[in-house]
């Protein structure tokens, strides 16, 4: 079996919303130079190919200057 086309791109999340039949939209968020994967993604939704990928958190926004490593909570456990 061939290796799947990969798209690698920086990300900024810009909005979290449930929608009324309860799926969940993420809107993202690309630097404007990224043209090649963004004509990508495009081919990805006119011929409806869903993606499976992982993100890894990078840097916060308010961090870009900043020399302290990044610390994220990303714990979800029911409370």
């Amino acid at each position: 079996m061939s290796e799947r086309p990969k798209i690698e791109a920086d990300f900024e999340v810009i909005r979290v919303q449930t929608m009324r039949d309860s799926a969940i939209r993420v809107t993202l968020e690309m630097p404007e130079y990224m043209i090649l994967q963004m004509g990508m993604f495009a081919e990805c939704q006119r011929n409806g190919i869903y993606l499976h990928g992982e993100f890894i958190a990078a840097i916060k926004k308010s961090e870009i200057n900043n020399d302290d490593e990044l610390k994220i909570d990303f714990d979800i456990s029911d409370q």
